[in-house]
């Protein structure tokens, strides 16, 4: 013990009794003494990282800096993220970007949207972003976030034979507030009751320091319960959402098809993950027939794998009218149409009837379901927005999309092009 104390002193250039008062508690180390003392017990007694945190932490000196250089192979931070849901992430590249660099504007007080049809790859996108804040590939530095909460709203999943509805219930907002807390705290929340969750959650947040909330699949909760909500958020709090409908938000980051050599490389690497041996050719097919689209890749790789198809019958198995991938494309827009917007929903069906090619006239969609010019462009719009016409081309396009009722974007680029030569 003796040669323990004099080290010690020696090395942090204090006397004896100083040392004794420390041990003693009546009076307590600076807070550079108490990082060197941490740097010594990580390095000369090997003792462990939730040691070194909490001493950093009480002792008032900033954790995180220290912490990364002294265990440079743990994670800094606080999370809860399943494994990967793909064993490799291809593409995206420079919506990665987008998001890291929306992230970083610290002055912006905003959730950021991730937005686009189902299975597009908007979760995909945001847990890679979230893995790669946890355990970046770069030389080790201090993590921008001290804990990343995902927080999941149940949706369909889509299986190899159909489309099953989520085993949970639908989530509420007090759910996210539950997840929340006891993500962040360790207290019991049993006495908590439904109006003091919202305060304890944002209680929590403030404490915790610079924390990333994503929330998956907010088109399933209705903004009004959680906008309002996210306006009271700390401003150490950042938050990510991702939605199959378009919401009025600030610089959202619209997943589209993806590029015709990033599908490729998908179908690739799908085909290679089912041990199916796909020829070149086959993949370019692949890749062009399902238009980008990363689950249509998978699901019709899925029905090669699983069922013993060839290629020209599981793509026409996703395109087909009926089937389980079209379900799980338009069906939640369906729903929510049909009773919050029926003029729209009519719209959808309507469209049905025009040639997909020269799409729908304005005039003649508004005289076929008897509203205005001005309500039939609103509602041709919203289709826009909830998706329906996902990946269709301009008015100068070429391909056509197989899926759902494309011609809404034809109808809406009409309605643009109408009033552009209006004014």
């Amino acid at each position: 013990m003796g040669a323990i104390h004099s080290e010690l002193q020696k090395t942090l250039g204090v006397s004896d009794p100083t040392l004794y008062r420390w041990r003693a508690g009546t009076q307590h180390p600076r807070p550079e003494q108490v990082a060197q003392l941490v740097t010594l017990g990580v390095t000369e007694a090997h003792l462990a990282y939730a040691w070194a945190k909490e001493t950093l932490r009480e002792g008032g000196y900033p954790e995180l800096p220290l912490l990364a250089h002294l265990f440079p192979n743990t994670s800094l931070v606080h999370h809860k993220l399943s494994g990967h849901l793909f064993p490799e992430f291809i593409g995206r590249a420079a919506e990665l970007v987008h998001l890291e660099q929306l992230l970083q504007a610290a002055h912006r007080r905003f959730p950021l949207l991730v937005e686009g049809p189902a299975g597009c790859g908007k979760s995909a996108l945001v847990r890679e972003l979230a893995w790669r804040i946890v355990a970046p590939t770069h030389e080790p530095q201090p993590p921008p976030y001290t804990a990343i909460i995902w927080v999941a709203v149940p949706a369909p999943t889509l299986l190899t034979q159909a489309m099953v509805a989520p085993l949970l219930p639908p989530l509420q907002m007090p759910d996210i507030y539950h997840t929340i807390t006891t993500h962040l705290s360790p207290a019991d929340l049993s006495g908590e009751t439904a109006r003091s969750l919202p305060k304890q959650a944002l209680t929590v947040l403030q404490q915790a320091g610079r924390v990333l909330l994503c929330l998956d699949g907010v088109e399933n909760l209705h903004p009004i319960e959680w906008q309002p909500w996210l306006q009271t958020l700390p401003a150490t709090t950042q938050v990510i959402l991702t939605s199959r409908t378009h919401l009025d938000l600030p610089y959202p980051v619209i997943l589209t098809a993806m590029p015709p050599a990033d599908a490729y490389a998908l179908a690739q690497a799908e085909g290679h993950a089912a041990n199916l041996l796909l020829t070149p050719a086959q993949l370019e097919t692949l890749a062009n027939q399902t238009y980008g689209h990363p689950y249509a890749i998978r699901w019709a790789i899925s029905q090669i794998a699983m069922r013993g198809v060839n290629l020209p019958t599981a793509l026409q198995v996703v395109a087909a009218p009926q089937a389980p991938f079209q379900q799980f494309l338009f069906a939640a827009h369906a729903a929510h149409l049909r009773v919050d917007a029926p003029d729209a929903y009519r719209t959808w069906g309507a469209l049905a009837a025009f040639p997909l090619v020269a799409g729908a006239s304005l005039v003649e969609l508004a005289a076929c379901l008897g509203l205005s010019i001005d309500e039939t462009r609103l509602n041709t719009q919203l289709l826009v927005n909830t998706h329906l016409a996902y990946f269709w081309p301009d008015r100068q396009g070429c391909s056509l999309y197989p899926w759902g009722y494309p011609s809404a974007a034809r109808a809406a680029a009409e309605s643009r092009h109408l009033q552009e030569n209006s004014i």
